[in-house]
Parts: C-alpha cells; sequence; structure tokens
C-alpha cells in the first residue's frame, strides 16, 4: 500500500494523529539478521529516526567509544497530503528497512538495532537558560564531588523554578535530562571540570529543555509499534551545535532551514543559549514556483532543486529567481525578528552557519546577509556568513556516501555516542532529577518510560 505524507501540527503541540499508530506493529525481517544490544550503558548498535517537516530519516549506527558508524541510511519525502492512522509507523518501517538493507556488515547480514534515538522538533519544546551564583563558605577548601553535586542541585532547582513559573504552552511538561548543559565558572574563570579548584565564587549557566509528556509518549509509542527500545530523545539542532560548534567558531549562531520551519540558535562557548523556531521553510519556495508556473508538487520540487544546482538556462533562472524574490523578503522578515529576540541579552556572535536542504537554495546567503544589515542588529565584530560543512564531524564514518537532507540524522547520533564518555553528565542528571523532585515536574531520563 502506498503511503501519503502527513502535515504535522508541531505548531499546536498536537499529537493526536501521532497517537494513531499505536495498534499497527512492525515485522522484522528474521532471515540475515544481527541484532545486538549491550546489557549495560548505551547500546553498540542504535537506529536513528529524524522525524523533519518534510522528509523522514532514519540511520542504522554502530557504536565504538565515542565514534559511531553510519551503515546504512534512508531518507523518504512525506508529500503534502494527509496520510491515513497508521501512516507514521509504515513510513517509519519502510525508512527503517531500506538503512538496514544497506547496512550489509557480518558476511552481508543486515544489522537491525533493537535501540532507537528519536528527534524532538526543535518547535515542539520550550528552553531557558539561567545563570546562577552560588558563594562557597570555605575558598580555601578545593571543589570535591559532593559539594560540586550539591551546588548544580541548588543551581538547577533556581533554575527549574523560574522555567515552572514561565507560561509553558503546555501543562504536562517534561525536562528532557539528555538536553540539559552547564557551564561552571570559579571567581569568574571558565573551568572544564571544577573539581579539586579552590575558589569563593561559583557561577552556573544552566540551560534546561522542557517538553509534553504526551507527545514524548507519543514518541515512544511510535517506537513500540516499531517493535524498538527508545535509547534516547535528542532534539537535533542542540545536537548539531554540541557536536560541531565548538570546531566551527566557540560563539556562533546556526540557522536550519527545513522543509517547513526554519530553527535559529545561538551558542556561547560552544553551549546552547536559546532558539527560536520560523513556520517557513523550503517548502514555501517550492508552493511559489507551483503557484507562478502552475505546476504539481514534485516538478515544482525538481525545478527548484535545479535552479539551486545551477542546471538553468540564464533566462529560466532569471525568472525563477524573481518569482522567489518575494518569498525570500518574507523569510528575512522572520529571521531578523528571531535574531532580534535571540539578542535580548546582548549582541549576537558574529559568525553565521547554514545548514539544512534550504540552506543550498540559490539566494539564501544572501538572504541572511540582508537581514544582518538591519540597524536594529548588533554583533561581536563584523558577521560572516558560512555553510556548515558536516564533512568535519571527526567522530563519524559512513559506509556510504553523504546525504546532506541527513546532517541532523548524523550529528544525532554523533551526540548520543558521545553521551557515554562525558563524566558530568551522570552527576548533572542526579542533580537534575533531585532538583524536579523538588519542584514537582517530571523529568525523562533513559529507562524511565
Amino acid at each position: 500500500m502506498k503511503s501519503r505524507g502527513r502535515r504535522f501540527p508541531w505548531r499546536t503541540f498536537g499529537v493526536e494523529h501521532i497517537l494513531s499508530v499505536l495498534d499497527v506493529r512492525r515485522a522484522h525481517t528474521q532471515a540475515g539478521v544481527v541484532a545486538r544490544r549491550r546489557p549495560a550503558g548505551l547500546p553498540e548498535a542504535f537506529s536513528v529516526l529524524d522525524l523533519g517537516t518534510t522528509h523522514l530519516k532514519a540511520l542504522v549506527c554502530r557504536r565504538d567509544g565515542p565514534t559511531v558508524e553510519v551503515l546504512g541510511q534512508c531518507v523518504l519525502p512525506y508529500g503534502i497530503q494527509e496520510q491515513a492512522p497508521g501512516g507514521m509507523v509504515e513510513l517509519c518501517n519502510r525508512a527503517l528497512t531500506q538503512a538496514e538493507d544497506n547496512s550489509a556488515v557480518l558476511g552481508g547480514r543486515r544489522l537491525v538495532p533493537d535501540d532507537v534515538v528519536i528527534g524532538v522538533p526543535a518547535s515542539t519544546v520550550v528552553v531557558r537558560t539561567s545563570k546562577v551564583a552560588y558563594r562557597r563558605r570555605d575558598p580555601s577548601q578545593p571543589l570535591d564531588d559532593a559539594e560540586l553535586e550539591r551546588i548544580l542541585y541548588i543551581g538547577q532547582r533556581t533554575a527549574l523554578e523560574e522555567l515552572r513559573r514561565s507560561d509553558l504552552p503546555f501543562s504536562d511538561a517534561v525536562i528532557l535530562a539528555s538536553s540539559t548543559q552547564v557551564q561552571v565558572a570559579v571567581d569568574g574563570h571558565p573551568a572544564d571540570d571544577p573539581q579539586g579548584l579552590r575558589g569563593e565564587n561559583i557561577t552556573l549557566s544552566l540551560f534546561n529543555v522542557a517538553a509534553s509528556r504526551a507527545l514524548l509518549r507519543a514518541l515512544g509509542r511510535l517506537a513500540e509499534g516499531l517493535q524498538l527500545t527508545v535509547a534516547g530523545f535528542l532534539v537535533p539542532v542542540q545536537a548539531v551545535v554540541h557536536t560541531l560548534g565548538q570546531a566551527l567558531s566557540l560563539d556562533g549562531v546556526g540557522i536550519d532551514i527545513g522543509g517547513r520551519r526554519t530553527v535559529v540558535v545561538c551558542w556561547r562557548q560552544g553551549m546552547v543559549q536559546g532558539w527560536a523556531s520560523i513556520p517557513y521553510g523550503g517548502q514555501d519556495f517550492t508552493l511559489a514556483l507551483q503557484r507562478a508556473y502552475h505546476l504539481d508538487g514534485e516538478r515544482a520540487e525538481r525545478l527548484k532543486c535545479w535552479y539551486g544546482e545551477g542546471r538553468l538556462s540564464p533566462d529560466h533562472r532569471e525568472g525563477v529567481q524573481e518569482v522567489l524574490r518575494l518569498p525570500w523578503e518574507h523569510w528575512k522578515d522572520r529571521l531578523i525578528e528571531s535574531l532580534l529576540d535571540l539578542q535580548a541579552n546582548g549582541s549576537l556572535p558574529g559568525h553565521f552557519w547554514m545548514w539544512g536542504g534550504g540552506a543550498r537554495l540559490s539566494g539564501s546567503v544572501e538572504a541572511v546577509r540582508a537581514a544582518l544589515s538591519d540597524p536594529r542588529l548588533t554583533f561581536d565584530g563584523y558577521p560572516q556568513v558560512r555553510l556548515m560543512d558536516f564533512a568535519g564531524l571527526r567522530s563519524l564514518r559512513l559506509a556510504g556516501e553523504m546525504d546532506a537532507l541527513a546532517c541532523n540524522s548524523y550529528a544525532m547520533a554523533v551526540a548520543f555516542s558521545r553521551q557515554a564518555g562525558e563524566s558530568r553528565l551522570m552527576a548533572l542528571q542526579q542533580a537534575t532529577a533531585a532538583a524536579c523532585r523538588s519542584e514537582h515536574l517530571d523529568i525523562w531520563i533513559v529507562g524511565n518510560e
């Protein structure tokens, strides 16, 4: 049966369309299947599902410490029509099966992991960055594990209280523990590992992500329908900053132009400070061409790609450029609004990086540069705009060619594999869990659902 693409109601946090897939079960082919699971810790083999707004991305991965190898991958378009109940599992099943078919390991047998990492769209979550100052009683004593965990607990309780009292768009908030980040400074000096240091004033910069429990449960049940166990939930744009941010620039702004949305993220010293979601993406440019040239969706998408690849004649290129001029103006105006929100607490970093399918469209870099000329925006130095190069993911190995539409998925795979080597993550999770209990907030940690 042929499945039609569905329209995701991410903006309104609706999950009823995802919930409709719960009774569908995925059949694994038994012949030539290798399924692996580690008894403790992160799984050696895992899949990645990134439910984008126009494309579904699936990866089959094998982890070796902080390095991850992508053995198989698949990218499926959704289309623009509503699909029947159960279609989401069917699409995921098709994508995962294709990725598994491409894995071809151990004598040609397929690798079918039991665990899956699922991307949570940035537009469905709420983020908050908080700064908390703590004064030690005895600054002459070195900072030990117990005191650090106590300081993290105090900081998280303050940060989560602010988050809980903010105007959340959902009443069933859950803290994503894997997305929590912290930066520590001792007497004003940043410290990657503050244990053993002496000082009086400890400053914490804490970043927390809240999601809807109903959404996470729906995504979890989607995994159950595929006979998979959720190994983790990750926000794709945060995974990109985690894996590539510091390698590009310690401070930066990322612009991820997806199919129906653009996510703008700001980071400082490699840690996310916040992001904004714009309900405008590559599909809007396709629709503009569709209306102007009276084409169906498939032919309009092909025309857009040819234009982006420079395959049109000069006359045709000029015509398409004129059609897309107004959509780029609308997109630019919304980008300016998002950047103004992100610079509420000061100037923006001067390094701007672009990725996503829409970033490859001709005119994208020019539109960002035009937005940055708005006099209301201020920067740390002269702003520079460049395309993100995911070939810089040193902890990633690919068995095949890289797919530009799967860049977020690659970053999610690497970010997940790194969790095993981040020793401070466990202490931060424990402090976050204790603070959540005190503030009567639910928390999602792998294995607690």
